[in-house]
């Protein structure tokens, strides 16, 4: 088990160019991560537990406490969540859930197209570039294009590492350097959501 503090946004359509623009604009390279699907278990009774197949993986995502809207610059209020995750490997890695029929939309399937961009807090909480296996306590960005039902969105994402009980402080100083140091796009709090409540809003 390993924890989360996390704030998200979705919003529906292509990365607009300004958007991509503005990740690109002033900052370390970022990572391009291969296409890829994962599979949702459809839960249509909480927002706060999530179910995915990931590359021959089970990954459980658990709500642990919501942290609240936050005001994280001019353009960007979002909902700061604690997540705890589990991941299992499955026997017979291979499985392939698209050749198989989906009893009743069982399981949703989200392609992504990730761009990500990690952080660390060095020893006096400066905020820098790192590699993306680097160690230490800090935070990843991501930028990703996702599709659903034939139908594209895009999310932008903070997620914080490290230890549990400093997590919501890595995420608010990463968070705040990386949009104080050029005007982001609106990211508005009614689009601020993770995954679960998202895929129950599409359901």
């Amino acid at each position: 088990m390993y924890s989360t503090v996390e704030v998200r946004w979705f919003l529906p359509g292509l990365i607009p160019p300004e958007v991509s623009d503005w990740f690109h604009r002033n900052q370390p390279k970022s990572f391009a991560e291969s296409e890829r699907v994962d599979y949702y278990l459809r839960i249509t009774d909480t927002d706060s537990m999530g179910i995915k197949l990931r590359q021959g993986r089970i990954e459980v995502k658990q709500r642990y406490r919501e942290l609240g809207l936050l005001q994280l610059h001019l353009q960007a209020r979002g909902l700061v969540e604690q997540w705890r995750k589990w991941s299992f490997s499955l026997v017979g890695a291979g499985y392939d859930l698209s050749q198989q029929p989906e009893p009743a939309g069982a399981w949703l399937a989200v392609k992504k197209e990730r761009l990500l961009r990690t952080y660390r807090l060095s020893a006096n909480w400066q905020v820098v570039p790192a590699a993306l296996d680097a160690s230490g306590p800090g935070c990843d960005m991501e930028l990703a294009q996702v599709t659903i039902q034939d139908q594209p969105w895009w999310s932008l994402c903070f997620e914080a590492f490290g230890e549990e009980v400093k997590l919501e402080q890595n995420l608010l100083l990463v968070a705040s350097h990386v949009l104080e140091s050029s005007r982001p796009p609106l990211l508005a709090a009614e689009c601020s959501f993770g995954y679960p409540h998202w895929l129950r809003s599409l359901a």
